[in-house]
């Protein structure tokens, strides 16, 4: 009976041993499935256990770009790696700089990998992240009024964009550009170039964009403040928006 008991205890003792020197990957971030907003994210992962790396053993970091409708694993397996870091001493690392850049609407699978000898011998689970489709602002445009309200209207990207709905137009529509002084400074077609009448403002490009909406390039006006956009429509009734060009 004691041999038995012992029997027992060395086998259960060798076989916590074996388990205590066994290692656990455990990938940390970014979570398997995550949307990142950042191209340059936080990459963590935890070994627990046995986790010495020498000249035959050490620990690869590799993170790819996935395919349509490619798994993270058939992805690390195939593709070509983005980052493949052999022997980093640490568990988490910022995106590198300097590795390829991360791009939007696009999917990345990585994974941990112990080698030994060369080969292959354990690796974690292979998770995926994917970077948002990036969204671009559709432009607001500001309606012309005959009686100003106090708006001032804000342009996007160096530029105004404003709607011009009246009927009785012009033959030959000319829009006038009054500086925060109140000085006429440009006159404007959206069909004829500019007719720049302030040397210190650069040529200022108005554009058709569609039915009653156009689009005027504000990069030449030098200083910043509230401008005044003025037209006059066929029955002499006068259509005007305030519009801030910023510092």
């Amino acid at each position: 009976m004691k041999k038995l008991i012992l029997a027992l205890l060395i086998f259960y003792g060798s076989n916590l041993n074996t388990a205590s020197a066994q290692e656990t990957f455990s990938l940390l971030t970014p979570y398997d499935g995550d949307t990142i907003e950042t191209k340059n994210p936080l990459i963590s992962w935890a070994i627990l256990g046995y986790n010495q790396q020498d000249n035959r053993t050490f620990y690869r970091l590799i993170l790819v770009e996935l395919k349509e409708e490619q798994s993270a694993e058939a992805g690390i397996i195939t593709n070509v790696p983005l980052i493949k870091m052999d022997r980093y001493p640490g568990t988490q690392l910022f995106y590198p700089y300097d590795a390829p850049a991360l791009k939007n609407g696009h999917r990345y699978g990585w994974q941990i990998q112990k080698i030994k000898n060369n080969i292959l011998v354990d690796k974690s689970e292979a998770w995926e992240f994917i970077l948002p489709i990036e969204v671009i602002p559709t432009p607001q445009y500001h309606k012309l009024k005959t009686k100003s309200d106090g708006t001032i209207a804000a342009t996007h990207n160096e530029k105004l964009y404003f709607e011009y709905d009246e009927r009785y137009k012009n033959d030959a529509l000319k829009f006038f550009v009054y500086d925060p002084s109140n000085e006429l400074i440009q006159t404007i077609s959206p069909e004829l170039p500019s007719k720049d009448l302030s040397e210190e403002n650069g040529e200022t490009q108005l554009h058709h964009t569609g039915a009653n909406y156009y689009e005027m390039d504000l990069s030449g006006f030098a200083e910043p403040g509230i401008y005044r956009l003025v037209t006059i429509n066929g029955k002499k009734q006068r259509y005007e928006l305030k519009f801030e060009v910023p510092r």
